[in-house]
Parts: structure tokens; C-alpha cells; sequence
């Protein structure tokens, strides 16, 4: 999707709009446009029962690594690895939650009490995770 979008220019049109005040959102794949790396799950429909998490390139707006689905497809330790690999400070969220940014602030938001956001930063070879619930402002 994002290969097709830098050739039709489509990316071009969403930074500018994000930069102009647009809310920008998106679920799953859709969330992960708007950072620089995402950690997807398109090789599970190669049709082969062992496959790979990748990190693909996002439209990098907002800075780091996201990973969607955090709770419902057991992600935690392949995404924890990941980056462990990148050395980046990355976010995920459960199904339900989202990571709301602004000029002033940066909070989880839920639909489901139960949802969560994560913020998973590395330092010195090692991952360390903070769970925020809804309203919770995230120290990024």
C-alpha cells in the first residue's frame, strides 16, 4: 500500500494535510502509515503457516515503530524483539486503544476499559514496557 501510495503521490497529500490541522487516523494498517515503521503481519497471507513479523516503512509522522493488535494476535514478544533489533522507542495498542497526539499532549484512548497502549523503549540491551490505560497521558 504505501509503495502504491509514493507513486501516485497520495503520501505527499496526507503529510501536507496532517501538517494543515486534518486529523489523521486509522485501524491496523491504517495506524501504522503514520509512523516510520510498522510491525505488520503481511507475510501471514502468503499462505504459509510459518511466517516472519516485518518492519515496513510507514509515512513517518510521527516518530518510531507501532505495532497494532497487541493483545489479540500474542505480538508482544515478536514486537519486543523487534525492538530490541531497532533500538527504538515504539508503541503499540490493544484492540480498542489508540495514541491520540497533539501539539500539547500525547494520551491513550480506549473504547474498552480492558485496552491498553504500550510504550516499549530500549536502553542499554534491554526493552522496558509502560502500559497506559484510557486517559493516560504517554511520555514520549
Amino acid at each position: 500500500m504505501m509503495k502504491r501510495w509514493r507513486q501516485l503521490g497520495i503520501d505527499s497529500l496526507l503529510k501536507t494535510a496532517g501538517m494543515r490541522g486534518t486529523i489523521l487516523a486509522g485501524l491496523s494498517a491504517g495506524a501504522i502509515v503514520w509512523y516510520q515503521w510498522g510491525h505488520s503481519d503481511s507475510r501471514s497471507f502468503s499462505g504459509k503457516t510459518q511466517w516472519p513479523y516485518i518492519k515496513v516503512k510507514g509515512l513517518g509522522l510521527v516518530e518510531g515503530l507501532f505495532c497494532p493488535h497487541h493483545d489479540v494476535e500474542n505480538r508482544s514478544q515478536p514486537f519486543t524483539e523487534m525492538v530490541l533489533k531497532h533500538r527504538t522507542q515504539s508503541i503499540a495498542c490493544d484492540n480498542n486503544a489508540a495514541v491520540f497526539y497533539d501539539a500539547s499532549e500525547t494520551k491513550c484512548i480506549t473504547s474498552k476499559q480492558a485496552a491498553k497502549a504500550y510504550l516499549y523503549s530500549y536502553n542499554n540491551k534491554r526493552v522496558s514496557i509502560k502500559v497506559y490505560s484510557n486517559g493516560d497521558m504517554i511520555d514520549v
